[in-house]
């Protein structure tokens, strides 16, 4: 079984139709699904069934997959209801990004005492952070959310169209930071940066507490699984080395800002 576990869901419905039935019963869409890039193993997971029934879809595959061999249900222990339930797996996503573009916010502050402390402007830092707000906050996170995520709700809501207002408005920002960059104007820098430092700080609030759980008790399962596969065919679009090196220069920020710290001292 370990070997079909390992195998592309679309190779095991392949070669054992059954099993591709029996996603059906549990209304996780793998069959018409074109991405293809979930394993057999990662597909209870993406999909965030109860574990009960977790362990009956998985004994039902097995049987299929091996129909002569006694296969034993996996006893399942009723875990205690959690006060919070938690984000599916694409809503978990979209949460870990903001952990990144946190960090972010917070070392615009470091930022910050810079441009004021320096009599020349760090034209390249500032530039550096512009990019990792247009590249990782914009491009790979923010378009995942309008070109996907609220494609599964009404775009009418009031949430939504605060949500999306704060997007052009932390765009307006970034650009108003380019502009004051190549005009060497220190105090719209400022003023920018902390302004889009404020919005966002608010607005990760705002989807992380309201918005993604409110579009979570919403989702059905096959929904769930749709979202998770175009999150992940948007960001293999986009490819590896923009998070990487997004991530990158968010470490190599900490390791300038602890050695200014401990200088500091």
């Amino acid at each position: 079984m370990q070997d079909f576990l390992n195998m592309s869901i679309k190779e095991v419905i392949e070669k054992h139709p059954g099993v591709g039935s029996l996603l059906e019963e549990y209304d996780i869409g793998c069959v018409p699904c074109t991405v293809a890039t979930c394993l057999l193993k990662d597909i209870v997971t993406i999909h965030n069934l109860p574990k009960k029934d977790e362990a009956i879809l998985m004994y039902s595959i097995e049987k299929e997959i091996y129909p002569d061999r006694d296969v034993k249900l996996k006893e399942v222990v009723e875990e205690e209801k959690k006060e919070e339930l938690g984000y599916s797996p694409p809503m978990q996503q979209l949460v870990d990004e903001h952990v990144h573009i946190k960090q972010m916010i917070a070392y615009i502050a470091n930022v910050l005492e810079l441009v004021a402390q320096d009599e020349k402007i760090d034209k390249d830092l500032i530039l550096d952070v512009v990019r990792f707000i247009r590249e990782y906050a914009d491009k790979y996170h923010h378009a995942k959310e309008e070109d996907i995520l609220f494609d599964y709700t009404d775009k009418s809501l009031e949430i939504i169209n605060v949500i999306l207002e704060d997007h052009v408005t932390a765009r307006g920002h970034i650009k108003a930071v380019v502009d004051a960059v190549e005009t060497g104007n220190k105090e719209k820098i400022v003023d920018h940066l902390t302004a889009y430092q404020s919005l966002l700080t608010e607005h990760i609030r705002k989807e992380d507490e309201i918005l993604f759980p409110w579009i979570d008790r919403g989702l059905t399962t096959r929904q769930v699984g749709e979202i998770y596969q175009k999150f992940a065919q948007a960001n293999q679009e986009l490819g590896e080395n923009l998070p990487e090196r997004n991530l990158d220069f968010l470490e190599s920020l900490n390791s300038k800002f602890q050695q200014q710290h401990q200088g500091g001292n």
